[in-house]
């Protein structure tokens, strides 16, 4: 890696002003968010330890609200900045299987994927479970023609048990969590035209509800009906 020029690039894009954490979306407003690459990674400087900084899992997600459904599968090669012997970056990809123990290469801490196909990434979940050796801000990058690109960031990330998510695509195809359609003494809502897959889907996307459409209600399940 050229850390001479990386360091020049992410030291202009941190002047950016950007939960627990504070969030912002890629640097340029006016740009279509990065959501396409086929090699992802978060990287930072900034552990709460200073020379150590753990992360259980790593999780990528090609729909922005981090749904189970969205998360894409780690199919590729795991790379990172230096590490413990004991506690390698393929960790991180395995649900509940210890975790990465990051350490710094040229003053950074890394973690990614190269997958084996371009793939959609809108939103990504970090966890780490540690009180002192975890990362107090991320900054997530695609790398785009052979550089590193920024695509978003979280800073003022307290511990937590739960993940630090960050997204950078706002899909305002969203479902309705108030919706409700009576019928027969049953109870259909947005979550359970979903469960039934596509023939819930094709009986109750097209159907109204005070005249207005059921798929205006549920439009993320009914967006492709």
């Amino acid at each position: 890696m050229k850390f001479t020029k990386f360091l020049l690039v992410f030291g202009i894009l941190r002047g950016v002003t950007c939960v627990v954490g504070t969030e912002t979306n890629s640097p340029t407003a006016e740009k279509e968010p990065i959501t396409k690459s086929d090699k992802w990674r978060i990287i930072t400087d900034k552990s709460q330890s200073g020379s150590i900084l753990d992360v259980n899992e790593l999780n990528f997600y090609s729909d922005a609200s981090c749904s189970s459904d969205s998360k894409v599968s780690p199919n590729g090669e795991v790379f990172s900045s230096a590490y413990h012997q004991c506690c390698p970056p393929e960790n991180a990809f395995n649900s509940g299987n210890g975790h990465w123990g990051g350490r710094r290469s040229g003053g950074f801490f890394w973690l990614g994927m190269k997958f084996d196909e371009v793939i959609t990434v809108k939103c990504i979940e970090i966890l780490q479970k540690g009180t002192s050796h975890y990362g107090t801000e991320w900054t997530v990058e695609a790398q785009i023609d052979g550089d590193w690109a920024m695509v978003a960031e979280k800073k003022n990330i307290l511990p937590s048990t739960e993940p630090v998510r960050i997204q950078w695509v706002v899909d305002p195809c969203t479902d309705d969590p108030n919706f409700v359609k009576s019928r027969g003494g049953r109870q259909r809502t947005c979550q359970y035209i979903k469960d039934g897959r596509d023939h819930r889907k094709e009986k109750w996307c097209n159907k109204s509800k005070g005249g207005k459409p059921i798929k205006d209600f549920c439009c993320k399940t009914c967006k492709n009906f």
